[in-house]
């Protein structure tokens, strides 16, 4: 435990509220078990796009993340959200980049902004319950011992 750096942690989709904590991947060098890995979508794309068609976008700024061919991305629009894969990059320059995806988009989705969300990936979280309950086990270890 001695090893575990305690710091203030925020997430990229909430900047604004922090909390204490460790970080996953530091923790699973020292208690693995206490580290779980989960896929779903992390907003690491964060931008507004045009959407052209029904399985075709415009990103209108070059996100910090690459967008590559069979990436999941999750595109939200005013009502609904949509994960797609990105099927072809149909036009690359220094300024933007036009997308093909699948599925297509149902016909009542009309054409204009987008805001792209963030990719499909696989990243570890920390299980607090497991490690609250290991931290307890080893205050009552010391406590025991300091009563012998």
């Amino acid at each position: 435990l001695l090893k575990l750096n305690i710091g203030s942690l925020s997430y990229k989709d909430t900047p604004s509220i922090s909390r204490r904590g460790v970080i996953a991947q530091e923790l699973a060098t020292v208690i693995p078990e206490a580290v779980k890995q989960t896929n779903g979508m992390i907003p690491n794309i964060c931008i507004w796009a045009t959407l052209l068609s029904s399985n075709a976008l415009r990103l209108d700024e070059m996100p910090h993340q690459s967008i590559v061919v069979n990436m999941q991305v999750r595109l939200i629009f005013m009502n609904n959200t949509y994960d797609v894969t990105v099927l072809q990059i149909l036009e690359n320059d220094n300024k933007n980049k036009i997308i093909s995806f699948s599925p297509s988009l149902p016909s009542c989705i009309e054409n204009g902004k987008v805001f792209v969300y963030g990719t499909n990936t696989t990243y570890h979280t920390v299980d607090y319950d497991h490690l609250f309950i290991m931290c307890l086990n080893g205050i009552k270890a010391l406590a025991s011992s300091q009563i012998s």
